[in-house]
């Protein structure tokens, strides 16, 4: 549990925004954003391969960064919050 306290106050040191940026939109959004895009490959077109990049893919790969990576700054946003509502209830006892 220490080293969950220690690890909590390095990141809070570094502060919200850079936390939304590195655990929301580099650790959630962009991840999330490849993994739907390839999921919803091998949904339309099973495993031909061939066809996940032809056509208009790079649309549809940016569309999913950039709806990922709003739902990014608001995952960051949510953890920051649950990170520190559990940080300040520690810190109280």
């Amino acid at each position: 549990m220490l080293k969950k306290k220690k690890t909590w106050e390095d990141m809070r040191s570094k502060g919200q925004l850079h936390f939304i940026i590195k655990e929301g939109i580099v650790g959630w959004g962009i991840p999330v954003a490849i993994l739907v895009f390839f999921i919803t490959k091998l949904f339309d077109y099973g495993l031909d391969f061939t066809m996940y990049f032809n056509g208009e893919w790079i649309k549809d790969l940016l569309m999913n960064l950039l709806f990922f990576q709003v739902g990014g700054i608001f995952f960051g946003w949510w953890m920051w919050k649950i990170g520190e509502s559990k940080y300040q209830e520690k810190a109280s006892k």
